[in-house]
């Protein structure tokens, strides 16, 4: 197994930009700009290039990002990850 080099993921500035986001408005993408998805073994995550904090995730809800499902997210989940602008 090779080492993982993440940090060249990085995306680190002084600024976390954050795109203007409407809560009433559908979901229409995976924030790729900011974040990635990352299955470690069994694991999944969801890691944010600018912060480097990583979310555990379930394998569902990596599924659901991946194909573009988000109606399928649980609406609290789904209010939550329109905040942290995960998806917009």
């Amino acid at each position: 197994m090779g080492k993982l080099d993440i940090h060249l993921w990085f995306k680190r500035d002084f600024t976390t930009p954050f795109k203007n986001i409407v809560f009433n408005k559908k979901e229409r993408e995976f924030n790729y700009e900011r974040y990635t998805l990352i299955k470690l073994e069994n694991s999944f995550f969801i890691f944010d290039l600018y912060d480097y904090k990583s979310y555990p995730i379930s394998e569902e809800l990596n599924s659901q990002i991946k194909q573009n499902r988000f109606s399928e997210i649980e609406s609290d989940l789904r209010i939550e990850l329109k905040k942290k602008n995960i998806l917009i």
